[in-house]
């Protein structure tokens, strides 16, 4: 996720959360399929869950400010 944020703007500005959420949940999309180590394989149901769970809050909180 750090990496992601990071590539956002590498220029070191403050990426927001509506920046972030598209490029995290394309690599949710995408990446899983292509992680071919045997030890890698065995991660990407935890690595996932934890993603998925980072993006739900991240939309909470995107959405929250939204509001104020």
């Amino acid at each position: 996720m750090a990496r992601i944020i990071g590539l956002v703007d590498a220029h070191g500005g403050n990426p927001t959360g509506p920046e972030v959420i598209p490029m995290l949940e394309s690599n949710l999309a995408k990446v899983p399929s292509r992680v071919l180590s045997p030890a890698g394989k065995k991660r990407v149901p935890e690595r996932t869950a934890e993603l998925q769970t980072f993006l739900r809050q991240l939309r909470q909180e995107t959405d929250n400010l939204r509001l104020l």
